[in-house]
């Protein structure tokens, strides 16, 4: 993962999404530290479909050949990332949790005025997003 688990904790904290981030297991991991690995592998297998893996690499490198393709991996996985929370957010609100959430940056977000087709086109519109970040670099 190019973004740090505590970057993406900062915009989406896992009480907002019924998922645990404050019990610990033997890996020092909470449920929401594992969902977040779990979700970054698949984004970033996506990326590297995307823009090639040595391309990737080179993104997560500490000195990457090309800073601004590099930021640009980096903003579409956080796109990614978003996907990710809003298809979890339908998952829960498909299972009947009726919830407001008030994410860090003081967006407020009711689950239960929220169609399923508002999550699909919330996922779109993330995924688009990622994708027209590395339009220039897609292989």
């Amino acid at each position: 993962m190019l973004n740090a688990i505590a970057d993406i904790k900062a915009i989406w904290p896992g009480d907002a999404l019924n998922i645990d981030d404050t019990v610990k297991d033997g890996n020092d991991k909470t449920a929401f530290d594992r969902f977040i690995e779990k979700a970054g592998a698949a984004i970033d297998r996506r990326l590297k479909k995307w823009v090639g893996e040595a391309v990737f690499e080179d993104a997560s490198s500490a000195t990457p050949t090309d800073s601004d393709r590099a930021d640009a991996i980096k903003e579409a996985e956080m796109e990614l990332f978003h996907a990710s929370m809003a298809e979890h957010m339908m998952r829960e609100n498909i299972k009947g949790m009726e919830k407001d959430i008030t994410l860090p940056s003081g967006m407020r977000i009711s689950l239960s005025v929220f169609s399923r087709e508002d999550y699909e086109k919330t996922i779109l519109l993330f995924s688009d997003a990622a994708y027209c970040r590395l339009v220039e670099w897609i292989l």
